[in-house]
């Protein structure tokens, strides 16, 4: 939907910068958008604006995440805005690539994880998404969730503007004790779908981040991730296709999980990616 390609990085003051290049791969701007750390960037579907999010960093406890809104190719902000959760403090509890986003035409995804800090919940860890309107940026709050998964260290999402839904995965050791699939479209939203796997919850669990990426040409998903049996130290990479149509509460695996190896070879397979190949095949 562009001709033009971004990246964005900390510098060694831990500035955020964003680098917008043109069509012949010279840099056609570069622009400081803030101080904290550099989570993600993508262009929304019709490629006239660039979004970026930024966020605290590691340990900074109840630190905003934000998202920024910016013009192609000028890179003129059209908005920047914190993204939090008002029971969840975020960062804490929570690695690096914790933050996840997924970026439509009319809204903004933030998927990620921290530590409950009021009520029921109060010193767990879990997971939550939060969703800003993508003229305004602020919150929708009738489709946030603030405590999608128990123990949730690892989160995945992507978006498919085909059937103009989202897939996330949450790998979970106590509430889910599995990785559970979510898919919304706007304000429907379907939970329906798990993997069951071994959890202990103080933490440990036998799945390992992986990638959720969209079907260019169709309405489903595409998921990778490796999990390993109990006291087993030998991963295995598992492969699946998830239907996430206008209606996710039919959500249902097109592909069930496979494993994509066999036994023999190596130990443990990780997994961190996927693209898409056409004619329906992936590169895991």
């Amino acid at each position: 939907a562009t001709d033009y390609h971004a990246m964005v990085y900390n510098d060694y003051t831990d500035a955020a910068w964003v680098v917008m290049f043109g069509a012949d791969d010279g840099i056609a701007k570069s622009m400081k958008i803030g101080s904290e750390k550099v989570r993600g960037l993508q262009f929304d579907p019709s490629g006239r604006h660039l979004v970026a999010l930024i966020s605290g960093g590691t340990n900074r406890h109840r630190s905003n995440s934000s998202f920024v809104k910016m013009k192609v190719p000028s890179l003129d902000i059209v908005w920047s805005k914190p993204v939090f959760s008002p029971m969840v403090g975020m960062e804490k509890w929570t690695p690096d690539n914790s933050d996840h986003m997924a970026i439509a035409e009319d809204r903004y995804v933030l998927h990620s994880s921290g530590e409950c800090y009021v009520g029921w919940c109060s010193g767990h860890q879990g997971a939550l998404y939060r969703v800003l309107n993508a003229t305004t940026g602020e919150p929708m709050d009738n489709e946030q969730n603030d405590w999608a998964a128990s123990h949730s260290c690892k989160q995945m999402i992507a978006y498919n503007e085909v059937a103009d839904s989202f897939l996330m995965a949450d790998m979970g050791d106590a509430y889910p004790r599995a990785m559970q699939f979510t898919a919304w479209h706007k304000e429907h939203l379907g939970t329906d779908l798990e993997i069951p796997g071994w959890a202990s919850p103080g933490g440990r669990q036998g799945f390992t981040n992986g990638a959720i990426k969209a079907d260019p040409w169709g309405e489903g998903f595409a998921a990778v991730w490796s999990h390993g049996e109990r006291y087993d130290d030998s991963d295995k990479l598992f492969f699946a296709m998830i239907n996430a149509s206008r209606d996710p509460r039919e959500i249902t695996f097109l592909t069930p999980p496979k494993q994509l190896f066999p036994d023999s070879g190596t130990r443990t397979q990780i997994g961190s990616n996927l693209a898409a190949l056409g004619g329906g095949k992936w590169l895991p």
